[in-house]
């Protein structure tokens, strides 16, 4: 018999934050995964942002996710020596006159500065002005990623397999993994899509394409209406995104492409050239909370899934909730427990031939 331990099958944003967060406590993690280059982890720009498009108020639970996001990247780009997170104010423009109105420095705990005329026109159209948000920044998720796999392969927890779920018992899992009795948790993003254990969650893939371009922007703030522009890959390099289609059609789309360059040029000032593009599937859920906990009958599986637009954001907080669960220190948040899904579950096992 195998030694017991946790399993986390998928090593995106979710299954590399709890990883981290497991290790940091003592445990050792076994990490199932097998490389894709298309997964939303590994495309996305990585943003994180305190305050939700044109509404006057922070995203959900910032003041709590904001200052342990920013620990925990902070914290592990000193324990793995790699540069991959990246805090800078961000500067939205007005569209118009009217929405000046409401904005309070004292009233925003994430508004730095309130601009009621052009503060930045040599880059952007902002004829009305802009806010300028501080605790935001982005992650490279691609970059941090692959430092986390490196890191776990050095520790001897990485395992690159792609396991076969659909006709494996969960005792075949383990037994494959040489982990008979282990804790499963399964941090798949959409491949949860075809896993026999928990296909029913109402989880679906948004699929999101950035771009890559070549313009004259300073690197030291991100630009953010309609499109983001973050530093990538070099001076003078940036990536904007991003689209948010429901299509399942995998691949670069034409359409996406047009959607991207006509949002960047009525945002910025300077010409940009388009260098390239990429795509990837997001896991969302229709309730746009993320999904944590037990299965209703398999009392070894987990599930950590649903991260959606916000993974950066949402992961390390959600990852630090569901190890106190897993050490019995505390209850998953009502908000992000499965159980919230259970009936659908039962539902599906009565449809089931």
């Amino acid at each position: 018999m195998g030694k017991e331990r946790i399993i986390i099958v998928g090593q995106g944003l979710a299954g590399s934050c709890l990883a981290l967060e497991l290790l940091r406590r003592g445990l050792e993690p076994l990490v199932v995964d097998h490389s894709e280059t298309n997964t939303a982890s590994m495309v996305a720009a990585g943003l994180f942002n305190p305050v939700t498009s044109r509404v006057k108020t922070s995203t959900w639970m910032a003041e709590v996710l904001f200052p342990y996001l920013h620990e925990f990247y902070r914290s592990h780009e000193s324990l793995l020596k790699e540069n991959f997170y990246h805090p800078k104010p961000m500067y939205r423009p007005f569209t118009e006159i009217s929405d000046q109105e409401g904005w309070s420095v004292q009233n925003h705990p994430f508004v730095s500065s309130i601009h009621f005329s052009s503060k930045y026109g040599s880059f952007v159209k902002d004829s009305f002005g802009g806010i300028v948000l501080k605790n935001s920044g982005y992650v490279d998720t691609a970059a941090f990623v692959l430092t986390v796999r490196r890191y776990l392969k050095s520790l001897g927890l990485y395992v690159e397999h792609s396991l076969d779920l659909k006709s494996s018992s969960i005792d075949d899992v383990l037994l494959t993994l040489n982990a008979a009795g282990s804790r499963i948790i399964f941090c798949e993003g959409v491949r949860i899509a075809t896993n026999p254990w928990f296909n029913w969650l109402p989880i679906s893939s948004l699929k999101g394409e950035t771009a890559q371009v070549e313009t004259n922007l300073p690197d030291d703030i991100i630009f953010n209406r309609g499109v983001y522009l973050v530093p990538f890959n070099g001076p003078g390099m940036f990536k904007v995104g991003a689209t948010y289609d429901r299509s399942q059609v995998a691949g670069n789309s034409v359409k996406g492409l047009e959607e991207l360059s006509k949002k960047t040029d009525a945002l910025i000032n300077v010409p940009f050239r388009v260098t390239g593009q990429s795509w990837g599937f997001r896991p969302v859920v229709t309730d746009r909370r993320p999904i944590l906990g037990l299965h209703p009958e398999k009392k070894n599986l987990v599930v950590f899934n649903g991260l959606g637009t916000k993974g950066v954001t949402l992961a390390p907080w959600f990852a630090s909730c569901l190890a106190d669960w897993l050490e019995g220190k505390d209850t998953l948040p009502d908000e992000v427990n499965i159980s919230r899904f259970y009936p659908l579950y039962f539902k599906y096992l009565h449809k089931a031939p």
